[in-house]
């Protein structure tokens, strides 16, 4: 039994940077819990689907891309496919325009605009089940996806792609914006600060890599359907773009990727995990020099906490491990489980395996502290939290949280083996 089991593994001593302990009762803990974030179709979502759990009981873009991957050995790619079908469908074709957070009564107006990582989740699991042709149906929503994207969201200057609103990125209120969104600065204050002008100025690494992804990911799908022209043309959009990041947000004199405000024409200079951001994307984005040299950046010790990658530097004034989910989750300071993983996978691929490993390593950890310091909550399913205290391993937020932390899980095994989910093929 799980919690049974705890003492025995507490008391295991490893030098591998992964303890093994660690790694063993957190896997445990998701094969039990995971498949408490599918959900089958319900009301407007006609499809499978998943669901953060606890806190959170809605269809989220990111978060269903991630979870139905980090799963898919769980038998996931039915709800991931589903997933993604259901934001598909609620494509408008005329705009483009689909909502970030959907439920069984409607979309929510949260999230602006969902994160471009829908195509590339279609793909992911198009290839999980062998089954390329489920999608045929959802091309003309993909492409007016794209259309959005390059229509509404990108700077004629300089060929990036911006958010609408730091809110949007999922990175809540993450500092490489003065004000997140509509909702306010957020605590402790929440004063009133947004404008109209402020919106599609903020061009973050981020997004960069998902629309690079989402590209990659389209041309698939089009050169499999048997649009062999309009795959080329998605492929060179996508080498466009990585020139047009290289330009504006590799910095050569810091070692890793800034963010740049596309209204001011200037760059923003927080650190934030975004500064590694990009090597998720691979090796034909990020250099093994550029990689090796933002593992560099982002492992001195403002960045990386005994429990993973802080979302933002802790030399930075607005640093912060305050325990909040409204209106915005804190992105200012503590750890976030996913886009460790989502780093470590990149490192892996720009062979840093040591350094990936590394990562692993510490969110294992916080994960199975959570787990240890809170039995009960490890037998009813509710130990987890959405983010973690980057000091303490405390957990903040969202009591139940499953979702992405369980990318953890599966992750050292992955990098030894050499495999990753997230690889478009």
């Amino acid at each position: 039994p799980l919690v049974a089991s705890l003492t025995l593994w507490a008391i295991v001593v490893s030098t591998s940077p992964v303890d093994p302990a660690d790694e063993a009762l957190v896997i445990e803990y998701v094969k039990a819990q995971g498949n408490k974030t599918f959900r089958e179709p319900s009301g407007n979502l006609k499809y499978p689907y998943l669901v953060p759990a606890g806190y959170y009981q809605q269809l989220w873009d990111w978060d269903s891309m991630q979870t139905g991957t980090a799963l898919l050995s769980m038998g996931s790619a039915p709800y991931l496919a589903g997933s993604m079908k259901n934001f598909l469908s609620a494509v408008d074709l005329k705009t483009g325009m689909v909502k970030g957070c959907l439920t069984p009564a409607g979309a929510s107006p949260a999230i602006y605009h969902a994160k471009p990582v829908i195509i590339q989740g279609a793909l992911i699991a198009a290839n999980a089940m062998g089954d390329f042709d489920q999608f045929k149906p959802f091309l003309a929503q993909m492409q007016a996806l794209d259309g959005y994207w390059e229509n509404t969201t990108k700077d004629a200057s300089t060929g990036l792609f911006t958010w609408h609103d730091q809110l949007e990125s999922g990175c809540d209120n993450l500092i490489t914006s003065q004000c997140p969104s509509w909702f306010g600065s957020g605590p402790p204050t929440n004063a009133s600060c947004w404008v109209a002008s402020d919106a599609y100025t903020l061009a973050s690494s981020d997004v960069q890599v998902w629309m690079y992804r989402e590209k990659i990911a389209l041309a698939r799908f089009l050169a499999h359907f048997g649009y062999m022209d309009a795959a080329r043309e998605m492929n060179a959009s996508a080498a466009a773009l990585n020139t047009a990041l290289q330009t504006y947000l590799w910095s050569e004199a810091h070692g890793y990727f800034a963010a740049y405000n596309t209204s001011a024409k200037a760059t923003i200079d927080a650190k934030t995990h975004l500064l590694a951001f990009p090597v998720f994307a691979g090796p034909s984005l990020v250099s093994a020099t550029q990689a090796a040299r933002v593992w560099s950046a982002v492992s001195t010790p403002d960045m990386l906490s005994e429990y993973g990658i802080r979302s933002a530097s802790k030399s930075d004034p607005r640093f912060t491990n305050a325990d909040y989910v409204t209106p915005y989750s804190n992105w200012r300071g503590p750890i976030w489980i996913n886009t460790n993983a989502l780093i470590a996978y990149g490192l892996a691929s720009a062979d840093q395996t040591a350094a990936a490993l590394d990562i692993a390593g510490r969110l294992l950890k916080v994960l199975a502290k959570g787990l240890r310091d809170d039995p009960a909550g490890a037998k009813a399913g509710t130990a987890w939290r959405e983010c973690y205290n980057s000091e303490t391993g405390a957990g903040l937020a969202a009591p139940g949280f499953l979702n992405w932390n369980m990318l953890a899980a599966f992750l050292p095994s992955a990098i030894r083996s050499g495999q990753n989910p997230f690889v478009l093929v």
